[in-house]
């Protein structure tokens, strides 16, 4: 008895585990806020989607709804980066950014970006260009 308790212990524990993954908007169009339980769920932010580390002067900051987690964070980085366009991206989760840097003599227009930000399941609000 004291193996089929453990074992239904681990197994909770592993679905659990398995949550946050299957959470993500791209993953099937329903969003943490969509999932009962998750409304409030955050992951703990890696590099890529903490506050404060945004780098100066940006080509593109566009602002996105939809940002959640480091999932999420990781998932738009990889599609800006396989353009080969940009040297540096930065998703700021709390201020629900994607910060963009291009590499010199190249750049994507604002349907571009908003493009490879509609395909990964996120909806934009702005792009700004500020400048230099």
């Amino acid at each position: 008895m004291e193996n089929a308790v453990k074992s239904l212990t681990l197994a909770a524990a592993l679905t659990a585990l398995a949550l946050p993954a299957l959470a993500h908007e791209g993953a099937h169009g329903m969003g943490h806020d969509d999932m009962p339980g998750m409304a409030d769920h955050k992951h703990a932010a890696g590099e890529t989607g903490r506050a404060g580390v945004a780098f100066a002067n940006p080509d593109v900051v566009a602002q996105v709804n939809g940002l959640v987690c480091d999932f999420c964070a990781k998932g738009l980085e990889k599609s800006f980066k396989r353009t080969g366009k940009v040297t540096r991206v930065l998703v700021d989760l709390t201020a629900k950014e994607v910060r963009l840097k291009f590499k010199p003599d190249a750049s994507l227009d604002d349907t571009q970006i908003r493009n490879l930000i509609r395909d990964a399941g996120y909806v934009v609000v702005g792009i700004k260009r500020p400048a230099a």
